[in-house]
């Protein structure tokens, strides 16, 4: 049995305070905050007055935060040993809803996964976060890693080998879905306990209500790296009565700049009027993305959407380069964006 990974996942969910993963550079720290309880001190050492410390230039967080979420979008992107060799995947969008046929499937494979989470050392709640696109990169990969061992990779070969990990997976019912990719991304961008952030227990948490929970509203023009967009549900339709709403996390934004305007004119047809007299900013959003049920569809991506504050105008991209435009942002309404208090 192989690991791709370390089995210790170092964010353990199964106590909602314990602290997040969190890459090289090590996580900020209020000075305010006492070391963790379990960390200890050295012999004879003793608790003095905390330094004053003067707070890091926006700058320095700015980068500290988009090089933390450069790290965990790369922990999303395991790579796994399989009979036909390496392939890195990036995690697939998994939603806990009958809504579509793998569901069934995966309900199907419920004792299958449950023994090959025992074989690695995860708990059944740990086992059940990951069926409910809760679970953590490490989790998944664990997991998943274990079914590639016991030879459950799928053998058609007129697909890529990621796409057939990627089936593989949706169909045991493994993946993430927006939530519960964003709420670990704030996490370990922020360097903050869950209970410190506010969040709610993993299977409880959609983001919803942040303004009550100490986060504050931004606008459009204040957006920043580490900043969170809720989106509201899309209207329902025939084949989707009872649609969701979406989240991402904010990895960074700029003015867009002549050569993605020149891009633009090229491939969706803006007129050159629009790209010179638009208001237009970049956005770059992680998320784990809809996938309509196809496996090798959405999951774990970085998107980029771009907006026109004169004509109101919004272009985004979708997976194999496809590019969308429209009144509304991914096809939503924007809820709120919201930033922790003080960061």
């Amino acid at each position: 049995m192989t690991q791709p990974i370390a089995s210790r996942d170092p964010w353990t969910l199964d106590d909602a305070t314990a602290p997040p993963w969190s890459p090289d550079p090590p996580p900020l720290q209020e000075v305010s905050e006492p070391p963790d309880a379990e960390g200890g001190l050295p012999a004879g050492a003793a608790v003095g007055p905390a330094p004053v410390l003067a707070a890091p230039p926006e700058a320095t967080r700015e980068t500290m935060l988009a090089q933390r979420l450069d790290a965990f979008m790369t922990l999303a992107r395991p790579t796994f040993r399989t009979s036909d060799g390496d392939v890195s995947v990036a995690i697939p969008f998994h939603m806990n809803t009958p809504l579509y046929e793998q569901f069934a499937l995966a309900v199907g494979h419920v004792a299958t996964l449950a023994a090959a989470g025992r074989r690695v050392g995860m708990t059944d709640y740990a086992v059940a976060l990951v069926t409910a696109g809760r679970g953590t990169p490490v989790q998944i990969a664990s997991l998943t890693q274990e079914l590639l061992d016991e030879g459950l990779l799928p053998a058609d070969q007129t697909k890529a080998l990621d796409q057939r990990v990627r089936t593989m997976m949706v169909d045991y019912g493994i993946g993430l879905d927006c939530a519960g990719y964003v709420q670990q991304a704030l996490l370990a961008a922020r360097g903050v306990t869950r209970a410190a952030a506010g969040l709610r227990a993993p299977l409880l948490e959609d983001l919803s209500g942040l303004a009550q929970r100490g986060y504050a509203r931004v606008s459009l023009e204040e957006v920043r790296t580490g900043d969170l967009f809720i989106f509201r549900p899309p209207a329902p339709r025939p084949y989707d009565p009872n649609p969701v709403g979406h989240t991402a996390i904010v990895r960074d934004s700029h003015a867009t700049t002549a050569t993605e305007l020149a891009w633009l004119t090229q491939t969706i047809g803006i007129s050159p009027e629009a790209a010179a007299n638009g208001g237009w900013t970049t956005f770059r959003f992680d998320s784990s993305w809809g996938s309509s049920g196809v496996a090798t569809a959405g999951g774990v991506a970085r998107r980029t959407l771009w907006h026109d504050a004169v004509n109101g105008t919004w272009i985004w991209t979708m997976d194999a380069g496809r590019i969308q435009s429209g009144r509304l942002a991914y096809g939503h309404e924007i809820d709120g964006i919201y930033r922790a208090k003080g960061k």
